[in-house]
């Protein structure tokens, strides 16, 4: 590309100086050929003011002229005949041109000529004076001035190949670093920065980049997650399918029906996990229909009551809240699948859900009778193969943050989770919830 872009500019400034150099050689050669012309008329005219003093006696023609050896003078009669000096015997073109118009200038075989008619003052022409040198001469002084111009030609040439390599390298420059920042991004480093330069144009193009960069950065980071957050939530399911069948095996029971229903419920649990993953991985955030708090918590109460009954547990829901909230049901269900599965692995005594309206929203409060020991980074998702709460309540915080709430926690001893949750105006939500019935 470099070469390409500085051989264009060279080839355009040739073009260019070659369009201008022809006619203007042809001028400097007329040019040049009338000034000669005009000189040796002048040079003639001196001779001819001279003459008058040498009259009177023979004398030597090139006494006239000022000692330029490759000029010749000549003197002539009125008849045309050559009285002294060097030139041909009788008038030739120019010469007879001077004697009937006082002067003349022209090409003669070889030679440049000029002529200047002779005579006392009144008009009469005794004479002419001719000067002469040759052709070559002034064919060469033609060609010293014409490469003269081909070489400040030339050296434009060259400073134009020299600006066209700087302005290549000052444009390439930036699109190098672009070209840079792009393999980064194509390498898998999205926190890449296109650097500006400048240029309003590249600086569109470092800026789409860098759009490109967190677009696909936030899309891998959300699928990683996806992966992380589907197997924490499918263990759950997972480990009570392997729970009733190694139970089934051990001690088995009369009539396995029990043992498939229960093994086919936790698949089934395992199916709606994947599918409410990967609807919340797709989320673009854009509609929301406002739905009750109460619902959402007599949803989560209905999976949940089973699973602590059988550890022993008891669930207390407070299903009493008129809230609306608009949010995802799918994500906030997940939060609150996060909080009780946490309460029943690591809390102790009954597990209650209570409702509590706050300024703008709801808070929703999970508690147990256990308590947690250390605190710190407990919303942090921990590395691979770490056991404990950490990728459950950091996916639980990150849905809740996506949905505009806040998950914290309010208490270690006994453990309480609080979620606030924004909430609408009632008689909007009421009417966007009939608007919705309506268009179903």
């Amino acid at each position: 590309m470099r070469r390409r872009i500085v051989l264009t500019v060279v080839a355009v400034c040739v073009l260019g100086i070659a369009v201008l150099f022809v006619p203007l050689a042809l001028v400097v050669g007329e040019q040049n050929r009338n000034e000669d012309l005009l000189e040796l008329q002048r040079m003639a005219a001196v001779a001819a003011h001279r003459l008058p003093d040498l009259a009177a006696s023979p004398f030597d023609a090139d006494l006239l002229g000022d000692g330029e050896p490759d000029q010749r003078y000549a003197v002539y009669d009125a008849a045309g005949r050559k009285v002294a000096g060097d030139g041909p015997p009788a008038a030739d073109p120019v010469v007879a041109a001077a004697l009937a118009d006082t002067a003349a200038a022209g090409t003669v075989g070889s030679e440049i000529v000029g002529a200047v008619a002779t005579g006392p003052g009144g008009g009469t022409v005794t004479g002419a004076v001719r000067v002469a040198e040759p052709l070559a001469d002034s064919v060469a002084r033609t060609r010293n001035t014409i490469a003269m111009i081909l070489g400040v030609a030339l050296s434009a040439i060259g400073v134009a190949a020299l600006a066209g390599a700087l302005l290549v390298r000052r444009l390439l420059r930036p699109l190098d670093r672009l070209r840079e920042a792009a393999t980064r991004l194509g390498d898998g480093d999205f926190t890449v920065t296109a650097p500006r330069s400048g240029l309003h144009e590249l600086d569109q193009v470092a800026a789409a980049v860098d759009s490109a960069a967190s677009r696909i950065g936030r899309l891998v980071e959300r699928e990683r997650a996806f992966s992380a957050d589907a197997s924490h939530q499918l263990k759950t399911p997972l480990a009570a399918a392997r729970v009733v069948v190694e139970t089934e095996l051990m001690v088995p029971r009369p009539d396995p029906t029990e043992a498939l229903r229960e093994t086919l419920e936790a698949l089934e649990r395992m199916n709606l996990t994947v599918t409410e993953l990967l609807t919340l991985a797709r989320d673009d955030h854009t509609t929301r229909t406002p739905v009750r708090i109460a619902d959402l918590l007599a949803d989560a109460e209905r999976r949940w009551s089973t699973a602590l009954r059988r550890s022993g547990r008891t669930l207390v829901v407070d299903t009493s809240s008129d809230a609306m909230v608009r949010v995802s049901a799918v994500a906030l269900g997940h939060v609150l699948d996060v909080l009780l599965d946490n309460a029943r692995g690591h809390g102790a005594g009954p597990v209650v859900v209570t409702t509590e309206p706050v300024a703008g929203g709801v808070a929703v409060a999970v508690a147990d009778s256990g308590s947690l020991g250390a605190t710190a980074g407990l919303f942090h998702r921990r590395q691979a193969g770490a056991s404990g709460t950490g990728i459950g309540l950091a996916l639980a915080r990150a849905l809740a943050e996506a949905e505009g709430a806040r998950l914290r926690l309010r208490s270690a001893s006994p453990t309480t989770f609080e979620l606030l949750i924004p909430a609408v105006a009632v008689h909007s939500a009421s009417a966007q919830v009939r608007a919705a019935g309506s268009a179903g």
